[in-house]
């Protein structure tokens, strides 16, 4: 019964391969066989009970497909990733198809840069940019001398295809000036000579951008992009390149030799070969093989556990300072020798093992002391970090020993249920100075002893007495201190400020440069409505068009000069942006 399964299923497989078979080659780069889930109303949940292959079309695979075929190619990251290149490869040889190639030859290759020669150091200091850019008048710094200086000189040598070639040399021997010429990338202020080729064509004769790829040693990711938004747009900008005519060889040969491949296989590499996917089947391809494997290893749970903990005691350390001061500034004070005293007693400034014994105690006490060792223990001892070394000890050991931080793993828990208890007390702390210390009130009203004398000498003739008395009513609640009843009396009272003076004849021409000063004419000259409309400003009335006219010197009139003139800065600083990015070279070495 087995074997009658066995050969019912195979007899089913070449049915439907041979359906694709018989469409034209051109269509059979669209269709391949789905195997086990989903092959019908797009239900791509798992039916053990009904285990089947249908025809799909690739080009409209959506994202869970993708996942899905995924899922099924590598299932076991270490050996199913190896396994499906292996399965491509084979494939690959099963019809004698050789996947393009690129063999790069350079010859009498030379580079050189025109270098200038300055005093001291040769980093870009500010003395030496300006004598860089004031070559038209040397004399007012210093004497400028240039020289040619050989970066790379007369090399030749091949990069074979399908090979790993590494470049060594030390720093500032032109290693990256090479791998740009390459490239054809090379900057317009070096002179190159020599003779570079890619397959036998020259660089002059090709778009060498569209065959190599530079990978800068700077971060070039764009941050607003996720990971899998930042490698579709990648996989949109390559395109499939020679993937699709590659593809439709295979499918020929196979077709002429009665061969029947992997249907997996088949339908991944027909989902890389053809375009118009939003979602690449190569982007949920290398998520599956490296990112996800990372994650594993970052513990990401504990790490974020550790660092809720810590922001949680911090928020409360000072929440409870700052209701214990109340002032401000006695707030500010405190918490700066707050900050000041954990960093230097948690290890941060000195280590746990450079501390004095008289010491050993502060750095328990510190309540930072348990964020730092948990967040250390939880990094230092997950597996990534287990690599023994000669001395017989793993480098996330070793790295703890050397902070004095050598704890066991269940510290870790310590560490998170001592910064807890820190948590409480300071919020404790923070409740019972709300609760029972009296908020800073405004200071008492004050009378100097020689004039509360004058006051009272008309009852008593001791100023003792009249003191005594005073508290003796102070005691009772009774205690007035007396005033003089004044009245005073205002009318047509006017506020002003003195009109400052005009900007000096030498420097008007400022105003007409500065575009905070077109964009401020702009505002006043078209916001204020009626501009004939009488006002009264500075003592006297005035229509708003001369107000603007005498003081701020803005004519009415001349709105549309304005707006013109608002239109064409944008314009000009983007010129001069596209100009200095086009002919200056401001990463000279």
């Amino acid at each position: 019964m087995a074997n009658c399964s066995a050969n019912a299923k195979d007899t089913e497989l070449q049915s439907q391969w041979a359906e694709i078979q018989r469409l034209p080659t051109p269509q059979q780069i669209r269709f391949s066989l789905f195997h086990e889930f989903g092959c019908g109303e797009g239900d791509l949940n798992p039916k053990p009970n009904n285990v089947r292959r249908c025809l799909i079309d690739v080009t409209k695979l959506q994202a869970p497909d993708c996942h899905l075929l995924i899922h099924n190619l590598i299932k076991h990251v270490e050996n199913d990733n190896l396994l499906l290149l292996h399965n491509i490869r084979k494939r690959l040889d099963q019809v004698g198809v050789k996947l393009p190639s690129v063999e790069v030859r350079y010859k009498n290759l030379s580079i050189s840069a025109e270098c200038e020669v300055v005093h001291g150091k040769p980093l870009p200091t500010l003395r030496n940019y300006l004598q860089s850019k004031l070559l038209v008048i040397p004399w007012l710094l210093s004497t400028s001398q240039a020289s040619n200086i050989s970066i790379i000189k007369d090399v030749s040598g091949i990069i074979k295809p399908g090979r790993f070639t590494l470049l060594l040399g030390p720093p500032g021997c032109g290693k990256t000036t090479f791998m740009m010429a390459l490239a054809g990338r090379l900057k317009h202020s070096l002179k190159s000579m020599g003779e570079i080729s890619y397959n036998g064509y020259r660089l002059e004769e090709f778009i060498p951008q569209k065959t190599a790829a530079y990978v800068s040693q700077h971060e070039r990711h764009i941050p607003e992009m996720t990971v899998r938004e930042t490698l579709d747009f990648s996989a949109q900008c390559q395109g499939v390149g020679s993937r699709k005519e590659t593809m439709m060889e295979i499918l020929r040969r196979e077709k002429q030799h009665g061969i029947v491949p992997d249907h997996n296989v088949d339908l991944y590499m027909k989902a890389v070969s053809v375009k118009g996917h939003k979602n690449s089947l190569q982007t949920d391809y290398i998520l599956k093989v490296i990112s996800r494997k990372d994650q594993e290893q970052y513990w990401f749970l504990c790490q974020f556990l550790s660092l809720f903990a810590v922001h949680q005691m911090s928020l409360s350390g000072f929440r409870f300072i700052a209701s214990l001061f109340q002032t401000f500034v006695a707030s500010f004070t405190a918490g700066n020798v707050f900050i000041i005293t954990i960093s230097l007693f948690g290890g941060f400034i000195i280590p746990r093992p450079y501390l004095p014994a008289w010491l050993k105690w502060g750095f328990w006490a510190t309540p930072l002391t348990y964020g730092e060792i948990g967040m250390a223990v939880n990094e230092f001892l997950s597996p990534r970090w287990q690599k023994v070394m000669s001395s017989n000890i793993t480098v996330g050991r070793l790295t703890l020993e050397t902070r004095g931080l050598n704890f066991d793993a269940y510290f870790y828990w310590i560490s998170i249920a001592s910064l807890f208890l820190f948590i409480i007390i300071f919020n404790v702390g923070f409740t019972l100075a709300l609760t029972f210390l009296k908020p800073q009130g405004t200071s008492r009203a004050i009378i100097s002893f020689g004039k509360f004398y004058q006051r009272q000498r008309g009852e008593n003739s001791n100023p003792a007495d009249a003191i005594n008395k005073v508290v003796r009513e102070s005691i009772k609640g009774r205690m007035v201190l007396p005033f003089e009843p004044l009245t005073v009396s205002f009318q047509n009272v006017q506020y002003y400020v003195d009109v400052p003076l005009r900007i000096p004849k030498w420097w008007r021409w400022f105003p007409y440069l500065c575009p905070s000063s077109w964009t401020l004419n702009a505002m006043l000259t078209s916001q204020y409505g009626d501009i004939h409309m009488e006002t009264f400003v500075f003592g006297g009335r005035k229509t708003v068009a001369t107000f603007l006219k005498d003081y701020f010197g803005y004519d009415c009139n001349s709105l549309d000069i304005v707006a013109i003139v608002l239109i064409l800065f944008p314009l000009t600083f983007a010129t001069l942006f596209a100009f200095c990015i086009e002919k200056l070279n401001f990463q000279r070495r």
